[in-house]
């Protein structure tokens, strides 16, 4: 896109468009988050400043946990995309389970003053990324040729380092590591993974798998490893990370849905006509005659029905088929949203939009995502690096996952039904381990982000109510 057309639109947007907090739910009890830029993996190609990872930790006041769940996020996601779920999870577990949530290492090339000017305006966030002097600057991927070594050794060595720390600050808790997305494949790799003679499993006491995990072999021949063969030539090209708006992965697509969220929010310009939609068109497909308000583009844009983004959906309403208002200049209808309680559906629009926004020197959002760790995490997706499939790949990248086998760990499985076939994943992961105690369910109308934001309408969450029950029983 070209900087003339972006500045005109962010004057159409207009600046007023003040961002009205969202409203806080209630809380029975008392629970504090707070965010910590943690000492990582020391990658020997990588300055130091980067060898770091972010925490959202979300805990009860002045309670001590029983255990910790470390949440690893998916694919395009930070660790704000948790933080409704890890507030739900901890006071409903009466304050015995802390949630700490993870940013992979990519988080500090993130500049976040943008969305921090004008106390939350979405304009002037607009502006600050697409205007010329504004003082932003885009990463150089030529600068960042370090990134090519950010893949899954790197990933589970600063899993390893969330995990230490969190037996360091509570010694007598259970520690227990979860993920959503490709967050629960990376789980899954940590648990098999060979730390020089120590397996990942005997430092942690269970898994937590949401929507996500390991592909059999025949998923691996078939597509993973084309994907890893995609994802080494662009590396080898200067591509370090991600840079694919036709997936949602790029840099500048994934600011744009985080200012998109900004003004779904706002109380002001939720229902103004959408600065979004002449971006991208390509994300929506509208009738003739009519416009669509901030709140219905982010929900177009990311409803089960009309995302063109299959791994960022969620159940979150409907387009308002009553016009908000007639544009008198020109005759058009402007439609606004109906939210998920409006049609008995799980999340709240405005709970998915608020996820993405900045909360303690994080966001829900993963701009700069490394190409090296979606490479490699296709090449790993059976989760056996001795395989004769991809052994000799798996020994040029340190890919040590050699335990799955013996992983004897309680483990929860949670499948959305609207996903591609997780149930199946599950079932082919609790097929490989030695354990016994696993638990699997399948929620067969969620669609892939409904259990991070499933409110109390059309009958709970489901995740939740499972979940919790599980990890009580494992601090008793």
């Amino acid at each position: 896109m070209r900087r003339s057309r972006l500045q005109c639109l962010a004057c159409a947007f207009g600046a007023a468009a003040l961002l009205a907090a969202a409203p806080a739910p209630a809380r029975t009890l008392p629970v504090s988050i707070t965010f910590e830029s943690l000492p990582a993996f020391d990658e020997p190609h990588t300055p130091a400043q980067y060898d770091r990872v972010g925490l959202l930790k979300t805990v009860a006041e002045n309670k001590t946990p029983d255990a910790v769940l470390i949440i690893l996020p998916g694919f395009t996601a930070g660790a704000g995309l948790v933080r409704s779920l890890a507030a739900a999870i901890v006071e409903r577990a009466d304050g015995r389970v802390a949630v700490w949530a993870v940013d992979r290492r990519t988080f500090a090339l993130e500049d976040h003053r943008g969305m921090r000017l004008g106390g939350g305006d979405p304009s002037r966030a607009f502006a600050y990324y697409f205007s010329s002097g504004s003082g932003f600057t885009e990463r150089k991927e030529a600068d960042f040729a370090f990134m090519r070594y950010w893949g899954v050794a790197t990933t589970v060595q600063d899993v390893r380092a969330v995990v230490h720390a969190a037996r360091a600050r509570y010694p007598h808790a259970r520690i227990l590591l979860g993920g959503h997305s490709m967050g629960a494949t990376i789980a899954q790799a940590f648990a098999a993974w060979d730390f020089e003679g120590t397996p990942g499993f005997r430092e942690i006491d269970g898994l937590v798998l949401i929507d996500g995990g390991g592909h059999d072999d025949d998923w691996v021949r078939d597509t993973g490893l084309k994907q890893y063969h995609e994802g080494i030539a662009a590396i080898e090209k200067g591509e370090y990370y991600w840079n694919d708006p036709a997936r949602g992965a790029s840099p500048e697509f994934l600011r744009l849905g985080e200012i998109g969220a900004f003004a779904a929010l706002g109380s002001t310009s939720r229902d103004a006509p959408s600065f979004l939609a002449p971006l991208l068109p390509q994300m929506f497909t509208l009738p003739p005659g009519v416009v669509i308000t901030n709140a219905a583009a982010f929900g177009l844009a990311t409803d089960h029905e009309t995302t063109k983004i299959s791994y960022f959906a969620a159940n979150c309403g409907t387009l308002d088929h009553t016009p908000r208002a007639v544009i008198r200049a020109s005759g058009v209808a402007l439609l606004g949203w109906k939210d998920a309680g409006a049609v008995g559906e799980p999340t709240s629009l405005f709970t998915f939009a608020a996820a993405l926004t900045e909360l303690r020197e994080t966001n829900g959002l993963e701009w700069y995502g490394a190409r090296a760790l979606n490479a490699e995490i296709d090449l790993l997706a059976n989760l056996d690096s001795r395989s004769p499939l991809t052994a000799a790949l798996c020994a040029q990248h340190g890919l040590t996952a050699t335990h799955t086998a013996e992983v004897n760990l309680p483990v929860f499985g949670f499948a959305c039904g609207q996903s591609e076939d997780t149930t199946d994943r599950l079932e082919w992961y609790r097929g490989r381990i030695a354990s016994s105690d696993v638990t699997l369910l399948t929620a067969a109308d969620y669609a892939h982000l409904d259990p991070l934001f499933a409110g109390d309408r059309a009958g709970g969450n489901r995740l939740l109510a499972a979940l919790v029950p599980w990890l009580k029983k494992r601090v008793n």
